[in-house]
């Protein structure tokens, strides 16, 4: 909690101090005052867990800031949602913000990378605003203890030389934290997932894996134009409910590179390539929703989605065959 605590103040004080900066530095050409920053909650984490990178950008009021995209191969994180928040309207200001989920799959002194956002103003002028990057640390899952699954190192309780008296307040303590953070993810995900349900009604459909995913990908398909960012968020559900359906791998609670990573299950072998390459085509539509205002695109994940479709129907079909 002091750790979370800590980040929202040095938040808070890049923007203060931002907002508050010296009125002799030369300005854009339009009357602008933006600044903005980037905070890691928690600044360090074990290896697997999570942790949520929010961006944040202060501009006066009735400015509008696209949503920044989510960056490419981040050493040693993987990157699993993104969200847009509604600004923030204060008195004088209006606060923007963004939020990344990321899971740490290496050990080290990470990074999120630098970035810039860009800022439209009332009279249609696009600024950008340059993003500094921030460290994130990541340590093993136990420090005296590397085979072991507890965050912390516990000595055996038949080890010499240490007072057992605090382990259980130490434990609970870790596991209260572990559950809290947990929670957070979990809200935050359900939240993203009520919002793509809510406007691609799932199509109940009997008969199996296969008809189900074909009514959820051809719902999906319908609602592109309205909301292209929670139809690709649907669609990719959709696709590894099957697979979990299917083959029994939990694809449905899996990121797309720890799909990758499994050994190909043998009921979809022949299609297991192009079902990766849905996925992250699907993963590049959901996480970088600014590329989707553009119609182009939108009708490319049309098509990918039609590919969905085509995928899930055939393999059941080469299923039934075989």
């Amino acid at each position: 909690m002091t750790r979370r605590f800590a980040g929202a103040a040095a938040l808070c004080g890049l923007l203060a101090a931002g907002c508050g900066a010296d009125e002799s530095i030369p300005r854009p050409a339009a009357p602008l005052s933006l600044r903005g920053g980037v905070v890691i909650e928690p600044p360090e984490l074990a290896i697997g867990e999570t942790a949520t990178v929010e961006i944040a950008v202060v501009t006066p009021p009735d400015h509008r800031v696209e949503p920044p995209e989510t960056p490419e191969n981040v050493e040693g994180l993987w990157i699993l949602a993104a969200e847009q928040l509604p600004p923030s309207r204060e008195a004088g200001r209006w606060i923007h913000r963004a939020r990344f989920l990321v899971r740490a799959r290496a050990t080290g002194e990470l990074v999120w990378p630098a970035q810039t956002v860009v800022v439209e103003t009332p009279r249609g002028e696009r600024v950008e605003v340059a993003l500094a990057e921030r460290p994130l640390h990541v340590i093993e899952v136990s420090r005296e203890f590397p085979g072991r699954s507890q965050p912390f190192g516990l000595r055996e309780p038949r080890e010499p030389g240490r007072s057992l008296g605090f382990l259980l307040p130490a434990a609970l303590g870790a596991t209260l934290a572990l559950a809290a953070f947990a929670l957070v993810g979990l809200v935050r995900r359900t939240r993203n997932a009520r919002r793509a349900a809510e406007l691609v009604q799932e199509t109940p459909a009997a008969g199996g894996p296969a008809p189900e995913a074909d009514a959820a990908l051809a719902a999906a398909g319908a609602a592109v134009e309205a909301d292209p960012v929670a139809a690709a968020d649907a669609a990719s559900a959709a696709l590894r409910r099957y697979v979990a359906q299917r083959t029994r791998i939990p694809a449905d609670v899996s990121t797309t590179e720890e799909i990758a990573e499994l050994p190909t299950p043998f009921l979809l072998a022949r299609r297991w390539p192009e079902l990766l390459r849905l996925l992250r085509a699907l993963d590049a539509a959901r996480f970088r929703p600014g590329a989707l205002t553009d119609a182009a695109n939108r009708d490319a994940l049309r098509a990918e989605l039609r590919a969905a479709r085509a995928l899930v129907n055939d393999a059941e079909v080469q299923a039934e065959s075989g």
